[in-house]
């Protein structure tokens, strides 16, 4: 904490000491001990109502583009607590409601997907995932995430490129396998790349890059193009 924080907390509890000193000498024993009541049962609720008002005061949840650095990403103005923030997923909590969140959403953006808990809204030609985590008394949970999948590979390189990570079966990211099992098809790969730029697909293969996947049933498999 700050000097000049420490001095108003100080200068703030002075003029409480004073102000109960005050109050103590003007009036009865009774009537003190159901003001010193009061004030007991008061504090605990203004203390809940700043904490509530200061902690939801941030404005903006983003995360990264998954397709190049420079890209803006994607970003929603939304009054929340953030808990968790890697650049590529942020974990926020709002007094926002999840229909009043998607509803809002889905006015602003296209959607490519949703269902109850979850909204995947596409930006600026990318695909960003919105989930309802939970909901704990007048506060709900959220997790912004974006549509990619990093790989890990020779020599602990590491390459991403954009893919629906939800669809992955059994695995988290960074994948170190070559092979891996989806739980969609190819049919809704197609789709879903149809909104970014960028992509190459042929027959069954999907090219960003220097990564290909071949896509065989629910199974991809990895290759990656290194650089000599």
């Amino acid at each position: 904490m700050k000097t000049e924080g420490i001095i108003f907390l100080f200068c703030i509890l002075i003029l409480f000491v004073t102000f109960i000193v005050s109050m103590y000498k003007r009036l009865s024993k009774k009537r003190f001990k159901i003001f010193i009541l009061t004030i007991i049962i008061l504090i605990p609720i203004i203390v809940t109502v700043l904490f509530y008002t200061n902690a939801y005061s941030q404005k903006v949840i983003w995360v990264k583009s998954a397709v190049i650095e420079t890209k803006p990403g994607f970003s929603y103005e939304i009054n929340h607590r953030r808990t968790l923030q890697t650049g590529y997923i942020e974990k926020f909590s709002t007094r926002v409601k999840k229909e009043e969140l998607f509803s809002d959403l889905k006015k602003n953006f296209d959607v490519f997907k949703e269902s109850d808990d979850w909204i995947k809204i596409i930006d600026n030609n990318e695909i960003y995932l919105i989930e309802y985590n939970s909901k704990n008394f007048l506060v709900s949970r959220y997790t912004l995430s974006t549509q990619e999948i990093v790989i890990r590979g020779m020599n602990d390189t590491v390459f991403s490129m954009p893919f629906p990570d939800d669809q992955i079966d059994g695995q988290e990211s960074p994948i170190r396998n070559l092979k891996f099992k989806i739980n969609c098809d190819f049919d809704y790969l197609l789709k879903f790349y149809q909104c970014y730029e960028g992509i190459k697909i042929t027959d069954n293969q999907i090219q960003y890059s220097n990564i290909t996947l071949t896509v065989e049933d629910s199974e991809v498999t990895i290759m990656i193009e290194y650089s000599e």
